[in-house]
C-alpha cells in the first residue's frame, strides 16, 4: 500500500449539484464499470431523490411475498432499480438506449448542446409521469421464484392448461393400474423439457387435469421418502433425463393448498435446445403444441431450433 499511487480529487465548497454529478460520472466511466442506468440513478439522486427511492422500494418489495393481488411482487424476475428506470425512460422518451436519455435529463439541448434548468425540469416532469404510470401497473406473475407462487395458487388452479401452465396428478404414483411408474415420470419430464425449449412455464403436481386438488402424498409414500427426499428424488430424475439445464433453469418447491402438499415446478426457458433421455434409450426434443407435449422431428425440429437460437 505504501508504494501504491492514489489519485485524490478535491472539490471546492461552491461546486453545484450538476457539477458533482458530472464528476461522478466521468470518474466512474474510467474506473468501476458502471452502465448508463447507474448514471441515470445518479441524476435521480441529485434532482429527484423521491423518484429513486420509489424505484428502490418497488425493487425491494418485488422480492417479498405480496400482501394482495396488486403488488410489485413478481415471480418471474427480480427487477433492479436501474432496470425499472429503463422501463420508465422508454415510456417517457420512447428510446431504448439510456445515453441520450441521460443527456436529456441533464437538460441538454440536442441541437446547441446547452444545458438549462428549464429543459431539465421539463424532462424530469415527463419521467415523473411515466414512472408513476409504470409503477402503478399490476405485475403479472410468471416462472422463476416459486416462494411467491403461494399467494396465487388458488387462482392458478382455476386457469386452464396452456403453453406455460400444466397440471399433473402425480410424478411417480399411478392412479391408473395399467400405467407404470416410468410412464408417469416421463410425462413430467416431457413437460419440463417442453417448457425449457420454449418460453418457460409452471408445472403443478398434485392437481388433476380437471382442477381437483389431490396432493402429492402418494408420491413420497410410493418412494418411501419424506417430502425433502421426494424433492431430491424428483430433481434427480429430471437431472438424469434433461442434463445440466435442470440445475440452473428448474426449481422445485412444495406449497400447501386446501390442506394438501402441492409440488410446484417452475421452469425458465433454456438458451440452448434441451433433449430428453427416454426410458426407451433414445433422446427426444419436446415442445408444447396445442397444450400437448410432443416430440419434434425433421423439419419441425430444425425450424424450432433455428427460431429459438435466432
Amino acid at each position: 500500500m505504501r508504494h501504491y499511487q492514489f489519485n485524490i480529487l478535491e472539490l471546492t465548497s461552491d461546486i453545484d449539484e450538476e457539477q458533482v454529478a458530472e464528476v461522478f460520472v466521468r470518474i466512474n466511466s474510467e474506473g468501476v464499470p458502471l452502465d448508463q442506468g447507474d448514471f441515470g440513478l445518479t441524476l435521480l439522486s441529485v434532482w429527484w431523490e423521491e423518484g429513486r427511492k420509489a424505484l428502490e422500494d418497488f425493487a425491494r418489495s418485488a422480492k417479498l411475498d405480496p400482501p394482495g393481488p396488486k403488488s410489485s411482487a413478481n415471480t418471474y424476475i427480480d427487477p433492479s432499480p436501474d432496470e425499472l428506470l429503463r422501463v420508465a425512460t422508454a415510456l417517457a422518451f420512447m428510446r431504448g438506449r439510456l445515453r441520450p436519455v441521460y443527456q436529456a435529463l441533464r437538460g441538454r439541448d440536442i441541437t446547441t448542446g446547452d444545458i438549462s434548468p428549464e429543459a431539465r425540469e421539463a424532462q424530469f416532469a415527463k419521467l415523473r409521469d411515466a414512472q408513476a404510470a409504470d409503477l402503478e401497473q399490476p405485475v403479472v406473475a410468471g416462472p422463476k421464484r416459486p416462494a411467491s407462487v403461494k399467494w396465487k395458487l388458488n387462482d392458478m388452479i382455476e386457469s386452464e392448461e396452456s403453453g406455460v401452465l400444466e397440471y399433473k396428478s402425480s410424478a411417480f404414483y399411478s392412479y391408473e393400474p395399467d400405467v407404470p411408474e416410468k410412464v408417469v415420470a416421463e410425462s413430467v419430464i416431457k413437460t419440463v423439457a417442453a417448457f425449457l425449449n420454449t418460453d418457460g412455464g409452471v408445472l403443478v403436481i398434485g392437481v388433476s387435469d380437471h382442477h381437483q386438488v389431490l396432493g402429492i402424498r402418494p408420491d413420497p409414500e410410493r418412494k418411501g421418502v419424506d417430502t425433502d427426499r421426494y424433492v431430491n428424488a424428483l430433481s434427480s430424475v429430471l437431472l438424469s433425463a434433461l442434463g445440466g439445464a435442470v440445475a440452473s433453469k428448474v426449481r422445485i418447491d412444495i406449497e400447501e393448498l386446501e390442506g394438501e402438499p402441492i409440488c410446484i415446478i417452475t421452469v425458465q426457458p433454456s438458451p440452448e435446445p434441451v433433449y430428453a433421455k427416454m426410458s426407451s434409450g433414445g433422446q427426444a426434443f419436446f415442445s408444447p403444441i396445442q397444450q400437448h407435449n410432443r416430440p419434434l422431428e425433421g423439419k419441425d425440429l430444425v425450424s424450432h431450433v433455428k427460431a429459438k437460437c435466432a
